[in-house]
């Protein structure tokens, strides 16, 4: 054991510190499996997901063995063979406290949002200081590709940026808003859509009595949006601008918005209820659907449930009802998700079409969401951080039916907490990391029995006629 002396730092390109000395590990597909184990810390990682970031779509034929080969090989670079651990199909990384930087920022961020909330603005702008003191430049920004092995690296991004409007509203608190101005100077041209850091700008040049320029970084900020988005500034932020105007004394930043503004104010105000008619002869699967509702939480106690649960059906089955439950559930618990509701059927298991494309799913998603069509950017990426965006900070509920793959189904997911996503397949889609699975079975023959004679009528078949289980066994 190497203990105290060992270091991980991913909040930047990827380092590895043991005994006060970088260590490099070499070769592209060892450093981006440390980046997905280390992100995923003390947590497994199944190794259907390894195997899809190593290698995407197409992995060869020997992907299982080659994991393993890499898992060893990484072992021997880090020194530690315990460190890297299998784990029920899959592999975690042990970090122990103060081993790794992402926990640390994100702990502090946490401490520095509290003590913002209850307006100890010293110890709100020291503790937001020290976790952006933690960045060393975007997150693993040396791995090779797209250097995005995992879908929280949007996240992180998104706090980091939290974290900068938070600790500026701290320094205007505590009366210093001239030393704000070059950084959000800078932010504001790098994030040109970003609303809260115009209005920080906005709010620190009125206060130096720098009135022009204020009203010049409003003009920027709606010039950006009208052209880009076809939106003017939020309510807010035009609020602002009128006490600028009238030269209105304004006391303290306006920050901390929960989603990027520009973007998340797109369509917002449109409540969505897209769940198909709860099915009339829903019966049985008491056990599955109890399952279901305690993942989700099914009474006011437990908060608003949020995550991914996925319904699959044993050996790839199909018929064996897959949607009904996932609609029934949605019915029980779509009160508790107040900004609304989506479905999509996703076509993997359909007689129709061929499944739904990446690109034509989030495309009917954002319309859905109010999106117009000439708003929806034309790159896949585009088109997921707007979807995101979108429902960042919301309670929506999403189904995503006849889902083919973990591949199809991870760039609809939400990037942030506060949403559920409902998932069907036939298959068990394991390398959706974090999701919570219940596989369904053939109808027991009681319930089916009862399903029949509930959609024929209650009179229609004599109680003991053996045209139901014919009828059944066919089926």
């Amino acid at each position: 054991m190497v203990g105290d002396s060992v270091r991980f730092a991913v909040l930047g390109p990827l380092t590895t510190v043991l005994c006060g000395h970088e260590r490099k590990i070499r070769g592209s597909l060892p450093r981006t499996l440390l980046a997905v184990l280390l992100l995923n810390a003390n947590t497994r990682v199944s190794s259907d997901r390894l195997i899809e970031v190593l290698w995407g779509d197409k992995p060869p034929a020997t992907a299982s063995s080659a994991l393993y080969n890499h898992v060893m090989r990484l072992r021997s670079m880090l020194g530690e063979g315990s460190r890297i651990q299998s784990s029920a199909g899959g592999y975690l990384i042990r970090v122990g406290s103060g081993e790794l930087d992402l926990p640390e920022f994100l702990d502090l961020c946490d401490e520095g949002r509290t003590a913002a909330g209850e307006g100890r603005w010293t110890a709100a702008h020291e503790t937001l200081t020290a976790a952006l003191a933690l960045w060393r430049g975007d997150p693993l920004s040396d791995l090779p590709g797209s250097g995005t092995p995992d879908g929280r690296l949007e996240q992180l991004r998104e706090t980091r940026l939290q974290a900068l409007e938070g600790r500026f509203e701290a320094t205007v608190q505590l009366g210093r808003p001239g030393e704000v101005i070059g950084e959000l100077l800078a932010l504001t041209s790098e994030y040109p859509t970003r609303e809260a850091f115009h209005r920080q700008l906005m709010t620190v040049l009125h206060m130096t009595g720098r009135q022009v320029e204020s009203l010049e970084a409003y003009r920027r900020l709606r010039n950006e949006l009208v052209e880009e988005f076809g939106v003017e500034p939020s309510p807010e932020t035009q609020t602002l601008h009128q006490q600028i105007l009238k030269r209105e004394t304004v006391r303290a930043a306006t920050g901390g918005t929960t989603a990027p503004a520009g973007r998340a104010d797109i369509g917002a105000g449109r409540v969505i209820g897209q769940l198909p008619t709860d099915v009339r002869a829903f019966v049985g699967r008491g056990n599955e659907m109890a399952t279901l509702l305690s993942v989700a939480g099914d009474s006011p106690d437990d908060g608003v449930p949020t995550g991914v649960v996925t319904i699959s059906a044993i050996n790839g089955m199909g018929g064996v009802g897959r949607t009904a439950p996932a609609v029934h559930m949605g019915h029980r618990l779509r009160n508790r998700f107040p900004d609304g509701q989506l479905y999509i059927d996703l076509q993997a298991h359909t007689s129709g079409p061929d499944p739904l494309s990446t690109r034509d799913a989030l495309n009917w998603l954002l319309r859905s969401l109010g999106i117009p069509p000439q708003l929806v950017p034309a790159t896949v990426d585009g088109q997921v951080m707007l979807y995101r965006h979108r429902l960042a900070g919301t309670r929506t509920l999403i189904i995503l039916d006849n889902a083919t793959s973990a591949a199809q189904v991870r760039p609809l997911l939400p990037g942030t907490s506060g949403c559920l996503v409902i998932v069907t397949s036939r298959e068990r889609l394991a390398g959706l990391d974090d999701a919570h699975t219940v596989t369904f079975d053939i109808l027991p023959e009681p319930n089916a029995v009862t399903v029949v004679r509930r959609v024929t009528g209650p009179d229609r078949i004599p109680a003991d006629h053996s045209a139901p289980r014919e009828l059944i066994a066919l089926c």
